[in-house]
Formats: C-alpha cells, sequence, structure tokens
C-alpha cells in the first residue's frame, strides 16, 4: 500500500548548483562593479543563482533568504529580499553599459576555459560564430520595447551570438520585436571582436548569419585586418 504523506517544507532542487556556483566564482560574477550600487555583484550572483534552478522572475529570490546551502554555493554572504532586489537593479540600470560588459567579459573567460571546437574547411581551421536573432513572445504584456514582431505576435527580438561547434553562447542583445535583424548587427558584431580575439587569438574564424544579414555593413565589420573570415 502507498502511503502519502503532505508537508508545508519548502523542496528544492539542488541540482547542479554547486557546479554553477563554482563556475560563477571563477569568472568573477560576485566582483561584477556598479558605480551605483556598492554590492552589485553579490546581486548578480544571486540571480544566476535562481536562473540556473530554472526561475527566470527575480521575485523567486525570496525563497533563498533563509537557504544556507544557495548562500555557500554561490559564495554569497547575504541574500536580499526581493524588494532589495527590485530597487538594485533599478538604480544599476543607470549603469547598465558598465555592468553589461563585465557580464560580457565573464562569458568569454568562461568560454575560453571550456573544451572549444572548430571546423576545418580546406585543410584550413576556423573557428565558426553563430549570429541569428529570434523573436521572445511577450503578448498581452506592457513591457517597454514589445512590439510587433515578424513571426506574428508581440514581443521582443533578441541577437545572439554563438561560438565553436558546441554553440557556447558569447553574447546577447535585447531588442524591440519590431526590428529588423540587420538593425544595430554590424555593430555587434564590432563588439564582440575583442572578445573573440581572447578567446582564440590569431585564429581564423567563420561567420555564420542569417540571410537577412546580406549587407555590405554586415561584410564590412567581419573583415578586418589580420583576420582571415568567411
Amino acid at each position: 500500500m502507498i502511503k502519502i504523506q503532505t508537508t508545508t517544507e519548502s523542496i528544492e532542487s539542488k541540482g547542479g548548483l554547486i557546479l554553477a556556483g563554482q563556475v560563477a566564482m571563477k569568472v568573477g560574477l560576485g566582483s561584477i562593479k556598479s558605480l551605483i550600487v556598492k554590492n552589485a555583484g553579490a546581486i548578480i550572483a544571486s540571480l544566476f543563482g535562481i536562473m540556473v534552478e530554472g526561475n527566470s522572475d527575480f521575485e523567486c529570490i525570496g525563497e533563498k533568504r533563509e537557504s544556507l546551502f544557495f548562500k555557500e554555493a554561490l559564495g554569497l554572504h547575504y541574500v536580499y529580499a526581493k524588494e532589495t532586489v527590485r530597487l538594485y537593479l533599478e538604480r544599476m540600470a543607470e549603469d547598465a553599459d558598465g555592468v553589461i560588459e563585465q557580464l560580457r567579459t565573464s562569458s568569454a573567460k568562461i568560454i575560453k576555459q571550456a573544451p572549444l571546437h572548430g571546423l576545418w574547411i580546406n585543410g584550413r581551421h576556423y573557428l565558426p560564430v553563430d549570429i541569428d536573432t529570434t523573436t521572445m513572445d511577450n503578448s498581452k504584456t506592457k513591457k517597454e520595447g514589445v512590439s510587433r514582431t515578424y513571426q506574428g505576435f508581440d514581443g521582443f527580438h533578441p541577437i545572439m551570438a554563438y561560438v565553436g561547434k558546441e554553440g557556447y553562447m558569447l553574447d546577447c542583445e535585447l531588442r524591440p520585436g519590431g526590428q529588423h535583424c540587420q538593425n544595430g548587427t554590424a555593430e555587434f558584431i564590432e563588439g564582440l571582436k575583442g572578445r573573440l580575439r581572447s578567446i582564440q587569438p590569431g585564429g581564423r574564424l567563420l561567420y555564420r548569419l542569417d540571410s537577412g544579414n546580406d549587407a555590405f555593413e554586415t561584410l564590412n565589420a567581419v573583415t578586418g585586418k589580420g583576420q582571415y573570415c568567411y
């Protein structure tokens, strides 16, 4: 006979959080600085932790305040209340460019230390760089930037860049739903170059983009002095 017992205790999924915490500490998420918020790194690391567990809503952080395991896994001294996290995120928006650039640097550090494989074409080795946009359905919301996408629903139209045969995400940029895929792509590629050089200095890059990016400004962005690109 099966006997079912109920409980009021919270049941948490621990799988992977220790490993994710080690990655976060190794690339310095907790050390990220903001000109506005003193403890920006702790906020970033906390949000990273709840996303690893599959939670996209920052309010879930409230469930972690009493979790000793969550704090130790991510190397945190303190977990802030959800109201404090909301306030600090609003303040960090004033210094968003600086914080995001540090996050991008951390992403490159992770990829540089991971197994990364390229392609051999006619006896030459290339690191594939895949760039494309996608759509995010945010119908019936009033979020800033939500507009009609090419898929026929209201949402966002972000662009993303992946490297290697493994497809590690190197960068992403949130965009309004109605923005054309080519708009801002050349600038996005220019921003990738420094991080790509840090991952594979002097190597050949194989850029692969959608036909919607078939434009002179794209070709101009992917070709440059000392680079071998297709």
